[in-house]
């Protein structure tokens, strides 16, 4: 029998996604009026039926029916290997010469990601999808402090480990194998990850340009990524990373400022305002559990008292802005592009509270991310890629009922869409208004990937005190921010 492999991602005009991988065996054999026929069931159930039709030097027609469409489309047999035709359709063919029979085993069942490469200059990054709503198993990204690219295997998580601990990854595809030493980064929504740093000529590169399967493998797992696309996505990447023989880091913007000592743009809601007497509408999705309610509405209160007229502007706003939505445009900011979108305006959700970046009024950095009411000191939530360590989110949160001295350890967790994330913290407190936890983030971690796609995060300290955070209000703000910061998945 004569087999076929790896027909790589096709899409066909009738719209049916063909990939490699999964074996679909053909029943129904028959000759037909453009040469050997079959009819192939995947394991998905996918139906489609195939004809080969020889037309001399070892090229073939190929007719797809899929979707009661036929499309048709010339490949290459050869023993080679590989060879691509026509412009719209690439395919990767890998099989013994000579004419394809009835009975014949091909495998084009699953439908996999794509590779594919982001972003300019030391900003690149490349990835084993497109538009990576789906989970990443491998992102190469650049780093220019040392000069070097990261890759940073996710489908290698694993729960067991310690941050810092040596790991050998072995790597195999169909065009060489390599082995390479890294160390286990902690993700907080994966786990204990392997991260290595290689320069542009490590064999690593020719590993990851080949087709079909690559065999990854450590010490407690194994496990397979495709390849599609990988060779023209890494040939991105590397051209963009390693753009010059040496390489030149970005220049740092600024010098990071010393832990304690950084201010966010404005302060957050000073840490006395708790009243556990009152259960105001908007405040319940910011309740601690257990605790008291994390009281906006006292807040309020005490501006109608010592600032009314402030009180009355941020009414007036969200007046304004909860009913008249008919000049706004829905938008989701793309991913990487060298311009960073213009900042959001703020829209309230429905408990009155903003997600927005810089500080709210269309001033400041979209490199700052809030929860909050603008231009007051009622603030839930702060998070920044400025003046941290590069490839880095600082994440601030105030909605603390009871706080440990300064410097004290605690376990953040973020939950979102039945996932936690749990993140080393430590409690700040800087005077008496300015007090919480922060931690800080990898960009690279998929956490901020679910942080744009989900409707509400929960976030908890010590497993014990918890906030209900409303994102779906503030999808475009926190795509605004995860854009200007880099963040791919």
């Amino acid at each position: 029998m004569t087999k076929v492999y790896e027909l790589l991602p096709i899409t066909l005009l009738a719209g049916l996604f063909i990939t490699a991988l999964v074996p679909a065996y053909a029943d129904n054999a028959s000759q037909s009026k453009y040469g050997n026929s079959a009819s192939y069931v995947c394991e998905n159930g996918k139906a489609f039926s195939a004809t080969y039709e020889a037309r001399g030097n070892d090229e073939y027609a190929l007719l797809v029916f899929g979707n009661d469409e036929p499309q048709k489309m010339d490949i290459a047999i050869s023993g080679s290997g590989t060879r691509y035709v026509g412009q719209q359709y690439e395919w990767h063919v890998k099989a013994k010469t000579g004419v394809l029979t009835k009975g014949d085993e091909i495998t084009v069942c699953t439908e996999e990601p794509v590779w594919s490469s982001s972003g300019l200059g030391p900003k690149v990054t490349s990835a084993n999808c497109t538009d990576c709503d789906e989970d990443i198993e491998i992102l190469a990204t650049c780093n220019a402090a040392t000069g070097k690219a990261n890759l940073i295997f996710y489908a290698l998580a694993a729960e067991n480990g310690e941050k810092g601990d040596n790991v050998r990854i072995d790597l195999a595809s169909a065009d060489g194998e390599t082995s390479i030493d890294g160390s286990l980064v902690l993700y907080g929504l994966v786990g204990m990850t392997p991260v290595v740093s290689v320069d542009r000529f490590h064999e690593i590169w020719n590993v990851l340009r080949s087709r079909g399967r690559l065999n990854l493998k450590t010490s407690v797992q194994s496990t397979e990524v495709a390849l599609h696309g990988a060779a023209s996505a890494i040939d991105n990447f590397i051209a963009n990373c390693f753009a010059n023989e040496t390489f030149i880091p970005t220049p740092r913007e600024f010098e990071p400022l010393q832990q304690g000592k950084y201010k966010p743009p404005f302060r957050p809601m000073p840490v006395g305002f708790f009243n556990s007497n009152i259960t105001p509408g908007f405040c319940r999705k910011v309740r601690l559990s257990p605790g008291p309610l994390f009281d906006i509405c006292a807040y309020i209160s005490y501006l109608s008292a010592v600032n009314p007229a402030a009180l009355k502007a941020h009414l007036d706003r969200v007046a304004l802005r909860s009913g008249d939505s008919s000049n706004r445009t829905q938008t989701t900011a793309p991913r990487q592009s060298q311009t960073v979108a213009k900042q959001s305006d703020p829209q309230p959700n429905e408990d009155g509270l903003f997600w927005f970046t810089g500080d709210g009024s269309g001033k400041g950095s979209p490199r700052d991310l809030q929860f909050a009411i603008p231009e007051t000191d009622a603030r839930v939530f702060y998070a920044t890629c400025f003046g941290h360590e590069p490839d880095t989110i600082h994440m601030e949160f105030y909605a603390i009922n009871e706080l440990k001295p300064a410097g004290s350890a605690t376990i953040l967790t973020i939950e979102i869409d039945g996932e936690a994330a749990k993140f080393e913290a430590v409690y700040f407190s800087d005077n008496e208004e300015y007090a919480g936890v922060r931690t800080t983030i990898p960009t690279s971690d998929p956490v901020w990937g679910r942080f744009t796609t989900s409707d509400q995060l929960s976030i908890t300290l010590a497993a014990q005190q918890q906030t209900l955070l409303d994102t779906a209000s503030g999808r475009f703000a926190i795509a605004e921010f995860m854009e200007a910061c880099g963040v791919r998945n």
